[in-house]
């Protein structure tokens, strides 16, 4: 083939593409600019056409009512759609629906199937949800050395919420072995990257211990921060 025909066909297949990019791009402006409308008239063609994010964006305006009602069966096809291309956040807004029951009969079991797909993808908040699975019995024996593991893997993902939630589990030694001191280390983290529990947690923690401990604890939260998470355990 010559070479300039080969390069016109390349740039044919590249050119829909583009115009794909864009009409995603000028949905968000508009859902930036609180304009539904046109949101919908930029995604709805992409999301019948397969993409896995403007499907999953279709059903987060569905799910919130964005220019529309509420309407969760809506949300829930097109979540489907999506997380059966592997899109991480439409499958945990999918387990979000089935431990709901929102737009679907409640099933404890299907919302554990979605989130684990997404924590096999790395997301934190499936990690924090399915270890709440786990912590509850949810569907689930409970285990909680399993939910703990998953708050803690959220934890070090740099999730406030993972990182109060096993610092629950770790002050009350729930699935790991009781350790105030580092549990204190994690309130602080999750209470400096602005999780208000955690904060109210530290203050009624506060008076029970000494000023040393507590400064060693945030050296130690300095350190774990510092270190993207990788020196975070026991000393």
């Amino acid at each position: 083939m010559p070479p300039f025909l080969r390069a016109a066909l390349l740039a044919l297949a590249l050119f829909p593409a583009a115009l794909w990019a864009q009409d995603f791009d000028a949905g968000m402006r508009a859902v930036n600019a609180g304009d539904y409308e046109t949101a919908m008239q930029e995604w709805l063609p992409l999301a019948q056409g397969g993409d896995a994010r403007a499907q999953y964006n279709v059903g987060v305006m569905y799910a919130k009512g964005e220019g529309r009602p509420v309407d969760y069966a809506a949300a829930y096809d097109w979540y489907l759609k999506s997380a059966q291309q592997g899109y991480k956040p439409a499958q945990f807004n999918l387990g979000l629906l089935y431990e709901r029951g929102d737009g679907v009969m409640q099933d404890y079991t299907q919302a554990r199937k979605w989130y684990e797909q997404a924590v096999e993808q790395g997301m934190p908040k499936a990690m924090v949800n399915l270890g709440y699975l786990y912590q509850k019995g949810l569907g689930v024996s409970v285990d909680q050395p399993r939910a703990a593991q998953l708050y803690e893997r959220a934890a070090r993902s740099g999730y406030d919420q993972g990182q109060y939630n096993f610092a629950v589990l770790t002050e009350y030694g729930e699935g790991v072995p009781p350790d105030l001191d580092l549990a204190y280390m994690w309130y602080l983290i999750a209470a400096t990257a602005g999780h208000e529990t955690a904060r109210a947690r530290l203050l009624d923690l506060k008076p029970g211990l000494n000023k040393y401990v507590r400064f060693k604890a945030l050296e130690r939260a300095r350190e774990c921060v510092r270190s993207n998470y990788e020196t975070c355990g026991r000393p």
